[in-house]
């Protein structure tokens, strides 16, 4: 039985580090797809003005 809540705590706390690790990835993929989007239209706009 020790072994078997060992394993699920073990499992429980890999399912959690993935998750963190995804949200991150995405939050950092987010923001980085931001500063892109924001730098061509800053060019884009002084291109016209």
């Amino acid at each position: 039985m020790e072994g078997y809540v060992m394993n699920v705590w073990l499992f429980a706390g890999c399912m959690f580090l993935v998750a963190v690790f995804l949200n991150t990835l995405l939050l950092f993929g987010h923001r980085m797809v931001k500063k892109r989007r924001n730098k061509k239209w800053k060019r884009e706009t002084e291109i016209a003005d």
